[in-house]
């Protein structure tokens, strides 16, 4: 989504170049690191995919101001980046996409075209539900497998406990006096 501003800042089509390089990097740099803390499991949890995702914002709505045209695509990216990060209940990932598809639809009405208007909100607010979304039920999936294999642990427990139940008590029968009543 992004090779429309670079190839428009190595043609020298955009102004101030140098700081629209600088926002194509910060953009980059910001954007992993926010889906790959917010994607791992040990770092998910701590503030450094949020202060990631906070500091993509400022650049993607920096670049999407001053800049306009192709690079409010960057605000689709964003709301990917939000779904990763965001997702989960105690999470206002809602709030933000909404957020995120209005304000980039006005800045796209104020600074871009017509249909910029109303294509880059509708893909902000579907690449963040969507992924969101996917990875909950990725996250769902893995729950069901983990629960699925305690079962099947726990049943074969409860069958060996059984047949060590019944071999027990077979050994007292046959160990009976002749003649002696049992109760069981």
């Amino acid at each position: 989504m992004l090779s429309g501003d670079v190839q428009s800042l190595s043609k020298g089509k955009v102004p101030l170049p140098w700081l629209g390089g600088a926002g194509v990097a910060a953009f980059i740099a910001l954007y992993i690191t926010a889906i790959f803390s917010g994607l791992d499991e040990r770092r998910r949890h701590t503030n450094t995919p949020l202060l990631a995702l906070a500091g993509l914002a400022a650049v993607t709505y920096a670049l999407g101001i001053g800049y306009a045209g192709n690079w409010l695509l960057c605000f689709p990216l964003l709301s990917l980046a939000s779904g990763v990060v965001l997702r989960g209940p105690r999470r206002r990932l809602g709030v933000v996409i909404i957020v995120l598809s209005v304000s980039a639809g006005v800045i796209a009405g104020v600074r871009g075209g017509p249909s910029d208007s109303l294509t880059v909100p509708y893909g902000t607010m579907l690449s963040g539900l969507v992924t969101a979304a996917i990875l909950s039920l990725f996250e769902t999936v893995a729950q069901l497998r983990a629960t699925r294999q305690e079962l099947a642990r726990t049943a074969v427990e409860r069958e060996r406990l059984a047949a060590v139940e019944i071999t027990s008590r077979w050994s007292l029968w046959s160990r009976r006096p002749a003649g002696a009543a049992w109760k069981w």
